[in-house]
């Protein structure tokens, strides 16, 4: 389970565009079937983190939508081929743990479900400093990790889950 704690620190790497919020617009993460509506085109990166259980390839791309201070975000990862031996909630719950480990907050709930036939897992995270929350939803589709996050001040649940069920996806995505 530790190996997956690197993953969410793509969050803290990358630079986020940042702007005023138009109209949803739906984006695609690039090289896969994910998309999502974001208020404006996000910036993205892609990275290769080493782990024990092997190479961990991800992309993540962020918007930060000043008017509404809120944050968007959506990362695709392959997971190393390397089976783990962890049941699909240990696993979804790893990586959220360790996103929650990296920035200092603390999980506050957490519900397994499915997503299109899919496991996934929502949780709440509160910062205890300043009372901030991120929302974020892990989906496990095949060897790949599916995360979107929107991250506001103390009212944002209801557009979180609204962005989350903008989410779509089929199939697996061709690693390169």
């Amino acid at each position: 389970m530790k190996n997956l704690r690197i993953l969410p620190l793509a969050v803290a790497i990358i630079g986020i565009a940042v702007g005023t919020s138009h109209s949803a617009e739906r984006f695609t993460v690039p090289g896969t079937s994910v998309s999502i509506e974001m208020p404006n085109t996000p910036q993205c990166q892609t990275s290769i983190v080493q782990a024990p259980a092997g190479d961990i390839h991800f992309q993540m791309c962020g918007y930060f939508d000043e008017p509404a201070q809120m944050g968007h975000a959506i990362q695709h990862s392959f997971l190393p081929a390397t089976p783990l031996p962890n049941t699909t909630e240990q696993l979804l719950m790893a990586a959220a743990e360790g996103a929650v480990a990296a920035s200092d907050s603390k999980i506050r709930e957490s519900t397994h479900l499915n997503v299109n036939g899919h496991p996934a897992l929502d949780i709440k995270v509160i910062t205890p400093r300043n009372g901030f929350r991120s929302y974020s939803r892990y989906v496990l589709v095949d060897n790949q990790l599916i995360v979107a996050t929107l991250d506001a001040g103390t009212n944002a649940a209801k557009h979180a889950y609204d962005f989350f069920e903008t989410l779509e996806f089929s199939g697996a995505a061709d690693q390169e």
